[in-house]
């Protein structure tokens, strides 16, 4: 498995995302997703703040995919946890 960000990492791919796959700990989709938790980690008007400002630094385009990221983060969490509270019912 190689990594997405550089396709000759020989680094372990012990990092694993969301979604399931797994990549190295220097892998642009392991950013964006520590990032991403990190705005989950905001309340939703420090997070607002937060992505409007990343709007006017990195462009529309940079911050909708993180959107679509943080939003799909969001969701998994979101699923793991009831999972999770129906488990214990």
């Amino acid at each position: 498995m190689t990594c997405k960000f550089n396709k000759a990492c020989q680094l372990p791919k012990d990092r694993e995302l969301a979604d399931g796959k797994m990549v190295c700990k220097d892998c642009r989709d392991w950013l964006i997703e520590c990032e991403c938790s990190y705005l989950l980690s905001m309340s939703l008007q420090k997070r607002q703040i937060a992505l409007s400002r990343l709007d006017d630094v990195r462009g529309r385009v940079a911050t909708s995919r993180l959107k679509e990221r943080l939003m799909a983060l969001w969701m998994k969490r979101r699923s793991d946890k009831q999972k999770a509270t129906d488990n214990n019912k």
